[in-house]
């Protein structure tokens, strides 16, 4: 019979942390579930060594920049003029159904 090691013993093996095991265990479907817990056994830890290292080391593509709306400025005030200019209310501040 083959020995089985628990999550945290496999981590100490591989000198990896648990957290480490336990996220590319899930991803890449390393070990077996028994009942709740996550075991593996040495064929486990040699099948993680050949191919679990390499893949853990890929960088991550970065994110997509999103670009940000433009800020809305106020317009200037015509020079005399006793009367500020209007504008339309933001979307945020448009109370549907109701009078303002």
């Amino acid at each position: 019979m083959e020995q089985v090691y628990s999550l945290k013993q496999a981590a100490e093996l591989l000198q990896r942390t648990e957290h480490w095991l336990k996220v590319n265990a899930r991803r890449h479907n390393w070990g077996s579930k028994l009942g709740r817990a996550r075991v593996f056994t040495e064929a486990h830890l040699m099948e993680i060594l050949a191919t679990g290292t390499n893949q853990a080391a890929q960088a991550r593509k970065p994110r997509p920049i999103k670009a940000k709306a433009p800020k809305v400025r106020m317009p200037e005030p015509v020079a005399g003029a006793s009367v500020t200019p209007l504008r339309a209310r933001p979307e945020a501040a448009r109370s549907y159904g109701r009078t303002a």
